[in-house]
């Protein structure tokens, strides 16, 4: 793995205590740094499902309020760069909803570009897109509200991210057009959507039929976004800071796996264990995503090992993408 470059760094800090001088207060980055355990999966004993959306609401109506900042990403100790966020954090906070519900999102945006939230798989009308076309994105400074629905086509994994950013700001002058915008995702403002089908969860909201159900998104930051290093990440990190997944003997894992790219494809392989397409039942020896590509895959985690888990395309573990898989007594 590449180290930060020291010439980097310093960079960084000048370019922020410059950005400090000119930019309103609530244009500043925040902080983001890696903090706790990175063990995911099974932490202890439990009577229930454990799940990365844990009990799930039956208000029919979800309202989430997502902010558009800058972020200081630390992707792993010691290596950082400046990112886009949503609230803070790479990915965003993942949203929950039931077959049926209906999805209200409060964008707030704290950048000096014009932002957006676009979601795939929800029904909504071209005034809730996100998109530039349809005018439905947030001014800096300003808010947009965007109102969806997850109808019995919507059930499944799905990604959410931003359209329209533009670090450029010369190219929001009136009287110009600005085609859809990939900028937003290079950067760091994505996240996931899952939706339950009726029949998915118990009484108390939580998957039937799962000991541990998780959130798993690849993404790639490349070198014109960090100004140095290419980093493959799941979850926002790099190894040795991706997720340490652990599970008990015998246990039954649904992986939700999402790539955002937003230019490379991926895959994901856990050494000795096969994956099952959660819908089909197939089952293939790994996982392959394109671009924005996304589903649910099911796991059998059977006897105890110690093994890892990898993207096998060429460069990506070594900028990052890889990690450690346990299964315990």
């Amino acid at each position: 793995m590449n180290e930060v470059r020291p010439g980097f760094a310093l960079a960084a800090v000048v370019a922020l205590l410059a950005f400090m001088v000119i930019t309103p207060g609530w244009f500043l980055p925040q902080p983001a740094t890696a903090s706790g355990s990175l063990l995911a999966g099974h932490l202890g004993e439990h009577d229930a499902p454990e799940s990365d959306c844990g009990p799930v609401s039956d208000d029919p109506i979800k309202r989430v309020t997502l902010v558009a900042q800058a972020t200081v990403w630390e992707v792993a100790p010691g290596e950082s760069f400046p990112a886009w966020s949503f609230n803070g954090v790479i990915p965003g906070p993942v949203i929950c909803l039931r077959e049926g519900d209906t999805l209200v999102v409060t964008l707030e945006n704290r950048l000096p570009t014009i932002a957006s939230f676009h979601a795939h798989g929800l029904a909504r009308e071209p005034s809730s897109d996100g998109t530039f076309l349809t005018e439905s994105y947030a001014v800096p400074g300003g808010s947009y509200t965007y109102t969806l629905q997850a109808d019995s086509t919507s059930v499944g994994t799905w990604a959410y991210h931003d359209a329209v950013a533009e670090l450029d700001e010369g190219a929001f002058i009136d009287g110009l057009s600005l085609p859809e915008s990939g900028e937003g995702i290079e950067r760091g403002m994505f996240g996931a959507i899952i939706v339950y089908g009726e029949d998915e969860l118990d009484a108390d909201g939580l998957p039937v039929g799962y000991d541990h159900e998780l959130v798993l998104i690849e993404a790639e930051f490349e070198a014109e976004v960090t100004a140095g290093p290419v980093y493959m990440t799941i979850n926002g990190r790099i190894a040795p800071a991706t997720p340490h997944y652990q599970f008990q003997a015998g246990e039954t894992v649904r992986f939700r796996i999402i790539n955002v790219g937003p230019n490379a494809n991926h895959n994901l392989w856990v050494s000795g264990l096969d994956w099952r397409q959660t819908q089909s039942g197939e089952h293939v020896d790994s996982v392959l995503f394109g671009a924005l590509e996304f589903g649910d895959f099911t796991l059998e985690v059977g006897e105890p090992r110690e093994t890892r888990y990898v993207c096998s395309i060429e460069g990506h573990e070594a900028a990052g993408m890889h990690g450690l898989f346990s299964v315990i007594e």
